[in-house]
C-alpha cells in the first residue's frame, strides 16, 4: 500500500538544566548546560535530525550537545527529515553564562 503524507516531523528541544535569569529577553542557562533535541514524525517515521550552532556547519544529531562557550550567544538551528523527505526546521536562541 502506498503511503501519503506531506506533514513535516515535529521538532522539540531540552535542556539539561533549567534556565537561570535573561538577557536580552533570552534565557540564560549555566555553563555546565547542555541540549538534546529530537523529532518525531506519526506517518512516515523519522530519518534524521540536523543541527548547527551559530550557522557554522550543519552536523547530523548524535546526542546532547554540549561545550558550548560561555558568556555568548548562540543560536543551535534544527533540521528533522522523514523517510519521505518531508522536512521541518526550528531554532532557538539562547545565551551560556559565564
Amino acid at each position: 500500500s502506498l503511503l501519503a503524507d506531506a506533514t513535516s516531523p515535529d521538532i522539540s528541544f531540552q535542556f539539561t538544566v533549567g534556565e537561570i535569569s535573561t538577557r536580552y529577553g533570552l534565557p540564560v542557562y549555566p555553563s555546565s548546560a547542555g541540549l538534546f533535541i529530537a523529532a518525531t514524525d506519526e506517518k512516515a517515521g523519522l530519518d534524521n535530525i540536523y543541527y548547527s550552532i551559530n550557522d557554522k556547519e550543519e552536523k547530523p544529531y548524535a546526542g546532547r550537545i554540549k561545550g558550548l562557550r560561555r558568556n555568548k550567544q548562540h543560536t543551535v538551528k534544527l533540521r528533522a527529515v522523514d523517510v519521505l523527505g518531508n522536512e521541518s526546521v526550528s531554532q532557538v536562541s539562547f545565551y551560556i553564562d559565564k
